[in-house]
């Protein structure tokens, strides 16, 4: 690898890579379900993008989702009953059962 690097300074140009991100031991409900700039996911996609290179970020299936259907691709449901989380009311009514 190094030797690919100093031959591509060398010549001027420059090459492609990857990185990978691994967050562990985040909790549940970090950032926002409903609002778009608020989600985890935009904003750890908008700090990426910020580097003048990147082309793609992938979260979960990422790229590899395209390339499914669409039933493959969604997360079971472990339950049928209807969970309220504290303190993510969505509606007046809502807050006053909670």
């Amino acid at each position: 690898m190094k030797e690919l690097i100093d031959d591509a300074r060398a010549k001027g140009e420059s090459l492609g890579g990857e990185f990978v991100v691994i967050a562990e031991g985040l909790v549940p409900g970090l950032g926002s379900y409903a609002s778009g700039p608020a989600r985890l996911t935009s904003r750890l996609g908008a700090a990426a993008f910020s580097i003048p290179a990147i082309k793609g970020v992938e979260f979960g299936l990422g790229f590899e989702a395209a390339r499914r259907r669409a039933v493959s691709c969604m997360i079971p449901s472990t339950t049928t009953e209807r969970v309220a989380l504290p303190g993510l009311a969505t509606t007046p009514a809502a807050s006053k059962a909670a």
